[in-house]
């Protein structure tokens, strides 16, 4: 789900347009704990880079999955869509 080839931390952080949906939903997160990372900084060839974008994919799951709800209806009939749907 995050780190795959076909995960959403991937699809958010190699996408301009997504990534730019991602910030959005973090800013309008009530309650956040901490400040708003703005980077899942996800780096596939790096072993120790997976344990930061799981880390805080899951601490902002809300827009996580906010910004998979809007690929999902946004690029119906895709392939970003598919990976978003079964995030």
């Amino acid at each position: 789900m995050f780190t795959g080839q076909g995960g959403i931390v991937r699809l958010i952080q190699n996408s301009e347009v997504f990534r730019k949906m991602y910030n959005d939903n973090l800013d309008n997160m009530p309650g956040r704990v901490a400040a708003k990372v703005r980077n899942l900084s996800f780096a596939a060839h790096r072993f120790d880079s997976t344990s930061k974008p799981i880390g805080r994919a899951v601490h902002s799951i809300f827009p996580v999955l906010q910004t998979a709800m809007q690929i999902a209806k946004l690029r119906r009939g895709t392939e970003e869509s598919g990976v978003a749907k079964h995030s």
